[in-house]
């Protein structure tokens, strides 16, 4: 990642739980996307940069990493929703996306928004009900910060009204089909489940691949909203 790029994606946004990745020149929808345990917002850089698509992307930065650094990490899963869906600006269709401890943090943040997402993307985590960590982390600071409040989280029962779209390596060690596909049971809208090569870092290996797929859904979503 270049110093520019992650200038830019720091500067383009005042919020301090978003940093805008991607402007599209007239975006039709926003893709908020949700890091896993003790990365930040520019883990999806690449990513963003990839979408083929009239979407603004955004990463979400959770506190005490980079330019929040000094600020103490976030002790649940709740906290990080509660900040994010204040932070999530209503003037476009929103999607969310997360990957590891951020589908939960995602979907409990799309719990909060005033009205549901356009859809839901889970990446390489088990469902609510069968939720627990999926990374694997020996480091400390902000990452077994993150673990530790990701390890306290419980499913209160709401289900979401919006599409979910479940998505994992085929090869992860951490995240079984059978336990991404209980994601199924926190939506009242359609699930789908979509499998990509590799293991629990497939969204890092096939970057392109996986976001030409998200993008492809949420214009297809904002098609049959039309």
């Amino acid at each position: 990642m270049s110093a520019q790029g992650a200038q830019g994606a720091r500067g383009a946004q005042s919020d301090p739980w978003l940093r805008r990745l991607r402007a599209a020149p007239r975006p039709v929808a926003r893709l908020v996307c949700f890091p896993p345990a003790g990365a930040d917002a520019l883990f999806y850089l690449s990513f963003a940069q990839a979408l083929p698509h009239a979407v603004q992307v955004e990463g979400v930065q959770y506190p005490g990493r980079r330019d929040r650094r000094a600020e103490a990490p976030a002790r649940s899963v709740g906290e990080l929703a509660e900040g994010a869906a204040q932070a999530v600006a209503p003037d476009l269709p929103v999607a969310l996306f997360g990957h590891g401890m951020g589908a939960v943090v995602a979907f409990e943040t799309a719990l909060r928004l005033p009205r549901p997402p356009l859809a839901l993307f889970v990446s390489g985590a088990p469902g609510p009900p069968r939720h627990r960590v999926a990374e694997r982390a020996q480091v400390s600071g902000t990452a077994q910060a993150d673990l530790a409040a990701a390890a306290t989280y419980r499913w209160g029962t709401t289900r979401l009204a919006a599409p979910v779209v479940g998505m994992l390596g085929d090869a992860d060690p951490v995240a079984k089909a059978e336990e991404v596909a209980t994601w199924a049971e926190v939506t009242t809208e359609p699930f789908e489940l979509q499998l990509f090569g590799g293991g629990h870092q497939y969204l890092t290996s096939f970057v392109s691949t996986v976001a030409t797929a998200v993008g492809e859904r949420v214009v297809a979503l904002l098609r049959e909203r039309a």
